[in-house]
């Protein structure tokens, strides 16, 4: 990461719009809520000032960098000109939602549903635990999963029905589409809470049934086999 190599001495008024959501990414990634900094600036001031923190985020680096195996490819969405994420790329959730501008260093999003939108862009990300925990009394079983490398099988939020304002915007493709899937919450082994992939700008090939409505979207690039290997499968538990 250049701003790790830099040892966070850089300009933060010449930063590319990329470069500024990065820099709020990296502030979740230290960071838990909003308000500590008043600025990116003052943020990499303090952190230039911490040798040893420095040093160390140096060798985590290093390490994940050795460790990674994500097939990371250049984004295939409208946005790719400044978003900072990668298309088959694990993401939290509050990397995500900086990364889009969902959350900035001064708020976070409070969003815990499996879609968010910025109605200023069109831009509507989708959030999918392929392995979901039902909520105790649920009837709900939603089943979203991969029909193959190009197809996903998604289901609405429950009160989206046939002839509504959600279902016509879905129709009549009036946001983007940015799909994010992860196996489950947590890690089943380890019992960390598991990362987002990336799988870019999708398109609706069908959309029929109501509350919820079932809409099979286009992925623009194919997902992994490996992604396809956890997203083809659903259940819920709990």
């Amino acid at each position: 990461m250049q701003f790790v190599e830099s040892g966070f001495r850089c300009d933060t008024h010449t930063f590319s719009e990329q470069q500024k959501r990065c820099a709020v990414m990296l502030y979740y990634d230290l960071y838990d809520k909003a308000g500590t900094y008043a600025s990116i600036e003052d943020m990499f001031r303090d952190l230039a000032s911490d040798q040893l923190f420095i040093q160390e985020l140096h060798e985590v680096v290093d390490y994940l960098r050795d460790r990674c195996s994500a097939p990371e490819k250049a984004d295939n969405s409208v946005y790719k000109e400044w978003n900072p994420l990668r298309l088959h790329g694990v993401y939290s959730k509050a990397q995500i939602q900086a990364a889009l501008g969902l959350s900035t260093i001064h708020r976070k999003s409070p969003s815990r549903e499996g879609v968010e939108r910025l109605k200023s862009i069109k831009l509507e990300a989708m959030y999918v635990d392929i392995i979901k925990k039902r909520e105790e009394g649920s009837m709900t079983a939603y089943k979203d999963y991969a029909q193959s490398r190009e197809f996903f099988h998604w289901e609405t939020q429950n009160r989206v029905r046939e002839g509504s304002r959600e279902a016509e915007a879905y129709r009549n493709g009036e946001n983007n589409m940015l799909l994010f899937v992860r196996q489950q919450v947590e890690h089943p082994d380890y019992g960390c809470r598991m990362g987002f992939t990336y799988l870019g700008q999708v398109t609706m090939k069908s959309i029929e049934g109501s509350k919820p409505m079932q809409i099979v979207w286009h992925l623009n690039t194919p997902m992994s086999e490996a992604t396809y290997a956890f997203a083809s499968q659903y259940k819920a538990i709990g």
